[in-house]
C-alpha cells in the first residue's frame, strides 16, 4: 500500500497545476488546501525516493510504512539536534509546527507545512553526528506517516497540517528524551494514555514487508492447514524459487481452488518452492576453542569438573556459520544474515537470540573464546547500524520486537577480558544508538504523588498473529469474546519481546488472569527491563570516562541518576523489601513473586547496602528458599512456560548474583546454597540424559515443560550459567547426595549461618 501511494505522488506532479492557482482565495488561509500540492509532493517524493533509503529506517516503526531499513554509517560528531529537544520541538509527533505561538494565522502554531519540514530535515541530517541524524530521520517518519495516514483517510494531500492532531494512541515516541534524556521533569502526562496504548481498533502494520514470511494469503493457509507440528517450521524454510514467483504460482493455485487448497496440493507447493528448515546454515566449530581452558582448575569436585569438560565441548555442538546465498540472495530467506559465525541456543532454536546471548558470552569468555565472542558482538552491532535496534532474534519476522537490552553489559564482559578498548572506541555510538530505541520507542511516563517519573517498557505496535506461533495466534483471537485482535497480536509480541513468553506477570490484573488472551504486557512497567537499562546507562558512563569523553560520561551518568530516583518512587516495596512491576491500567505495583524483581541487584541498581539483606527477607517470606531444585519463575501455576513450576537459568543468575553482592556472611551464604541446588538440578538431569535444557521443573528436579512447545535441550545459556556457578562457587560445589528437604524458610537464616564454615571452607 505504501509503494502504491509513492507512486501516485509521483503521477500526480503530471496532473498537479500552479498550487496557488486558487482563485483570489490565495491570500488567506480559505484557499482550497486539496490543491495538488505540489510542494508537499516534492518533499515527499523525495524524502521517500531519495533519502530516507539512506538513513538509518524505521527502527521500531515500520519503516515508511513497510520500506525494509537500510544500512546507514555511524561516525561521530556532535549534537546538533540539542537546539529542537530545548524547545521542546522534538515532542510533535506529527510534524514541526510553524511556531509556538497559536494567533489564528495559518503560518502559525498548530500548523505545519512542508517546505519548513524540509528546511529543518535536511539541515539536520547533513550532521556526521549519528544521534542527530537519527532525529533527523524520525521527523522525516513523522511527517511521511502524517501525510501517508491523511492520504489514506482522504485521497487527497494537503497544503498544511495540524501539529497537533489527536494522538495515535499506538505509536507516541518521546523524541525530547532522544540522547540526552531531557525533559524528565515536565510532566509531560503520558501515564495510562500510553498504558493502555493497544486498545485501538485500527490496522497495525506486519512485523515485516514478506508476504511470505510476515504476512500474506499463503502464511495464512499453510500456517492455519498445521502442516507441521511447530508453526516455526514453515517460516523457518528458505526459498527454492524467487519471492515473485512463489507468490504468483501461489496465487494461481488458490484461484483453481477457490482459495482452499487441499492440504495434499498445499504440501506439495511447499515441497516444489521451499528447502528444509537450517539448509542456510552450517555446522560450525569455533577456531578459538581449546581442549582445557583454566577456569576447570578451580573446580575441587572431580565429577563436576569432568561435566564442565562436557559443557565446554557443546560448544562445537551449537556453533553456526550462514551460507553466502543468504547475503547474495536475502530475499529467499527468513533468516537475517550475520557477517560473522555465532552460538545458537539448540534445540529449535537454531538462529541467534538477543538476550539470550549475553549468558552464552559469559560461558563462552570462560572458555576463552574471546574471538568467537568479538564476532557475536560484531553482528549486533551490525544489527544497531541496519535496523536501529537489536531484533529478538535472526529471523525477519523478529525484525519489529527486540528483547531485553544487554549489550552493553556484553561489550563490557568482552573489554573486561580483552581489554580492546579500540574496539569500545569504535563502537560507542552505536551502544548509543542501541540505548536511544529504547528511549525513542519503549519509553513511558508514570505519574505518581504529583511527580512524573519516566521508565522503560516492552512494547510492540505491529499486527497480525506472530508468524513463528500463527495459528496459536489466530485461535486465540478467534476465541476472543471481547476485545480487538490486532490489540491482543501486538502484545503477544511485547510478551515475546520481554523474553517472558509467556507468563502471569503480563496477566496479572488483567479480567481473565488466567486466559494468555487477556495479556496485557505493555502495560506494566517492568523491574527487569528498567534494571537492565540502568546498569547500561552506568556502563555507558564508564565507558565515556575512559575514553576521554567526560560530557557524554556525565550525562549518562545523569540519566542513570534519573532511573534509579524513578525506580525507587514507582517500583520498590520498602515493606517488603524489593522491586515489583507498576501495573499502569490499575495505577499499583504487581506483588507477586518473580524473580525478576531483584534484579536491581543484579544490575547493580540500588543506592541502599541494606537492600539485599531486605531482598533475603523477602525471599524467606515469600518461602522460595524451600524449593531445593531451584528458583521458581512465580508462584502461579497457569500451564506457561515462565511461570511454575518452571525455573530458567538467568533468573537463577539475577537472584544468586545479586544476593552475593552483600557483605552479609549468611546472605552469600544463602547464594551459595541457591547456586548448589542448580547445579545439583542440572548435574543430575544430564546424569540421566546426557543433556542440558532451556528449563527445568522445580518441583521435580527434571526437564521443565508447558507453553506452546516441547523443552529444548541445547542449551546455550543453561550452559553459560552453569559455567558461570562452577568457576565462581568451584572449590565449594559438590555433587554428592541432594539434601531430602530444605529446612521451614524461618529457620533457613539461622541453618545457613551455622553451615557457613563449610560453604566458605
Amino acid at each position: 500500500m505504501f509503494l502504491q501511494w509513492q507512486v501516485t505522488l509521483t503521477g500526480q506532479f503530471r496532473s498537479t497545476v500552479n498550487p496557488r492557482d486558487c482563485g483570489a482565495r490565495v491570500a488567506e488561509e480559505q484557499c482550497d488546501s486539496k490543491c495538488g500540492h505540489s510542494w508537499h509532493l516534492i518533499l515527499l517524493v523525495w524524502a521517500v525516493a531519495v533519502e530516507l533509503p539512506a538513513w538509518k529506517g524505521a527502527t521500531s516503526t515500520v519503516g515508511l510504512a513497510g520500506a525494509t531499513p537500510q544500512p546507514y554509517s555511524v561516525p561521530m560528531g556532535s549534537e546538533e539536534a540539542t537546539v529542537f529537544e530545548d524547545s521542546q520541538i522534538l515532542t510533535y509527533q506529527y510534524g514541526i509546527p510553524t511556531s509556538l505561538r497559536n494567533t489564528g494565522q495559518q503560518w502559525d502554531f498548530p500548523n505545519g507545512w512542508a517546505p519548513l519540514q524540509d528546511l529543518v530535515i535536511r539541515g539536520l541530517a547533513k550532521s556526521s553526528s549519528p544521534r542527530t541524524q537519527g532525529v533527523a530521520f524520525q521527523l522525516a517518519q513523522n511527517w511521511i506517516r502524517t501525510n501517508f495516514d491523511v492520504y489514506s483517510q482522504k485521497s487527497a494531500m494537503y497544503e498544511k497540517v495540524t501539529a497537533t492532531m489527536p494522538v495515535r494512541t499506538w505509536e507516541l515516541p518521546l523524541l525530547l528524551l532522544l540522547g540526552l534524556g531531557l525533559g524528565l521533569g515536565l510532566g509531560l502526562g503520558l501515564g495510562l494514555g500510553l498504558g493502555l496504548g493497544l486498545r485501538s481498533q485500527e490496522a497495525l502494520p506486519p512485523p515485516c514487508e514478506s508476504q511470505i514470511y510476515c504476512h500474506g494469503e499463503l502464511l495464512h493457509q499453510v500456517q492455519m492447514a498445521k502442516l507441521y507440528p511447530d508453526d516455526k517450521q514453515f517460516v523457518d524454510m528458505s526459498l527454492s524459487a524467487a519471492p515473485d514467483e512463489v507468490l504468483q504460482s501461489f496465487s494461481a493455485l488458490t484461484t483453481a481452488h477457490n482459495h482452499s487448497i487441499p492440504r495434499q496440493q498445499l504440501q506439495e507447493f511447499i515441497q516444489r518452492y521451499f528447502q528444509p528448515v537450517g539448509q542456510e546454515l552450517l555446522s560450525w566449530t569455533p577456531e578459538d576453542w581449546k581442549d582445557r581452558p583454566q577456569f576447570l582448575q578451580k573446580i575441587s569436585d572431580a565429577k563436576l569438573r569432568a561435566w564442565a569438560e562436557q559443557l565446554h565441548q557443546i560448544w562445537k555442538k551449537l556453533g553456526r556459520k550462514m551460507k553466502p546465498e543468504v547475503l547474495s540472495h536475502p530475499e529467499r530467506f527468513s533468516l537475517i544474515y550475520s557477517e560473522h559465525p555465532f552460538i545458537v541456543p539448540g534445540g529449535r532454536f537454531v538462529e541467534f537470540y538477543y538476550w539470550d546471548s549475553y549468558w552464552v558470552i559469559e560461558g563462552l569468555l570462560l572458555s576463552e573464546m574471546t574471538e568467537t565472542v568479538r564476532g557475536m558482538l560484531q553482528n549486533f552491532l551490525d544489527l544497531v547500524k541496519t535496523y536501529g535496534h537489536i531484533p529478538n532474534g535472526g529471523r525477519v519476522y523478529y525484525l519489529q520486537r527486540s528483547h531485553p537490552p544487554l549489550l552493553t553489559l556484553m561489550m563490557d564482559r568482552y573489554i573486561t577480558h580483552t581489554d580492546n578498548i579500540s574496539f569500545l572506541r569504535e563502537n560507542i555510538e552505536t551502544l548509543a544508538l542501541e540505548l536511544d530505541f529504547w528511549t525513542v520507542n519503549r519509553t513511558v511516563s508514570v505519574n505518581l504523588g504529583g511527580e512524573s517519573y519516566i521508565l522503560n517498557r516492552y512494547y510492540v505496535p505491529f499486527g497480525g498473529p506472530r508468524p513463528e506461533s500463527y495459528s496459536k495466534d489466530e485461535e486465540l483471537a478467534n476465541n476472543l469474546q471481547e476485545g480487538d485482535p490486532e490489540a491482543l497480536w501486538a502484545e503477544l509480541k511485547a510478551g515475546a519481546e520481554s523474553g517472558w513468553d509467556f507468563s502471569s506477570r503480563w496477566l496479572v490484573g488483567s479480567p481473565h488472569p488466567d486466559l494468555l488472551s487477556s495479556i496485557q504486557t505493555s502495560r506494566q512497567v517492568p523491574v527487569d527491563l528498567n534494571a537492565f537499562l540502568c546498569q547500561a546507562e552506568e556502563l555507558m558512563s564508564s565507558f565515556y570516562s575512559r575514553l576521554g569523553d567526560d560530557a557524554q560520561a556525565a550525562k549518562y551518568k545523569g540519566l542513570r541518576v534519573q532511573r534509579m530516583a524513578a525506580m525507587q518512587a514507582v517500583l520498590w516495596d520498602e515493606q517488603k523489601g524489593a522491586w515489583f512491576d507498576y501495573d499502569l491500567e490499575n495505577g499499583k505495583k504487581n506483588l507477586e513473586f518473580y524473580p525478576s524483581n531483584l534484579t536491581p541487584l543484579w544490575a547493580g541498581c540500588f543506592s541502599d547496602p541494606a537492600a539485599v539483606d531486605k531482598a533475603l527477607k523477602y525471599l524467606e517470606d515469600s518461602q522460595i528458599l524451600t524449593y531445593q531444585y531451584g528458583i521458581p519463575t512465580s508462584l502461579r501455576n497457569t500451564g506457561q512456560q515462565w511461570d511454575f513450576p518452571n525455573g530458567w537459568a538467568p533468573l537463577q543468575d539475577l537472584v544468586i548474583r545479586g544476593l552475593a553482592k552483600s557483605s552479609s556472611p549468611r546472605t552469600q551464604g544463602v547464594a551459595f546454597q541457591l547456586a548448589q541446588n542448580w547445579i545439583r538440578t542440572n548435574f543430575d538431569v544430564y546424569s540421566q540424559k546426557s543433556a542440558m535444557y532451556e528449563k527445568y521443573d522445580i518441583s521435580n528436579g527434571q526437564p521443565g515443560s508447558g507453553g506452546e512447545y516441547e523443552v529444548q535441550e541445547g542449551f546455550g545459556w543453561t550452559n553459560g550459567v552453569a559455567l558461570m556457578l562452577l568457576d565462581h562457587y568451584g572449590d565449594q560445589l559438590t555433587s554428592g547426595t541432594r539434601l531430602a528437604l530444605l529446612v521451614p524458610h524461618c529457620l533457613v537464616a539461622a541453618c545457613l549461618f551455622h553451615l557457613l564454615p563449610s560453604f566458605l571452607s
